[in-house]
């Protein structure tokens, strides 16, 4: 799809798990190191906990045509704005908005997208477009 559509963040996959090795690696290493410190093992817990969510629920996403495209390893996946239930702020991730829908689809739930952004505060245009349409259909 062409990047005026697209009205999430590109995928930061690879980066995440880079990161996510390096983050548990180190608290693997500082949690042995220390003789065993409950600290560490708190970063541990949260690591192996919030890395899979990331990378499984944050996605790239295009809006055109009145439907959602969600980028996949094969292509993309259309969901009509009709299955989108609401969209709101995630509580998880920061600066970024979960998307609910209506039934269970090929990515769950939910989903969550980073916003598009211009500059380092404010939202691409795509993107309130997106969330204009979402909240007239619902």
């Amino acid at each position: 799809m062409e990047d005026e559509y697209r009205i999430s963040e590109k995928d930061d996959g690879k980066f995440i798990r880079c990161f996510a090795f390096v983050f548990i690696a180190f608290s693997l290493y500082m949690f042995v190191a220390t003789g065993f410190e409950w600290t560490f093992s708190i970063f541990l817990i949260v690591a192996v906990s919030y890395f899979p969510y990331h990378l499984t629920k944050v996605k790239e996403a295009y809006y055109k045509n009145d439907c959602l495209a969600i980028k996949t390893n094969a292509g993309f996946t259309e969901i009509p704005l009709a299955e989108i239930a609401k969209v709101n702020r995630s509580s998880l991730v920061q600066r970024c908005y979960k998307v609910e829908f209506r039934n269970r689809t090929k990515h769950g739930k939910h989903i969550v997208l980073a916003p598009r952004r211009v500059g380092l505060l404010r939202k691409h245009k795509s993107f309130k477009h997106f969330i204009k349409a979402v909240n007239e259909n619902t």
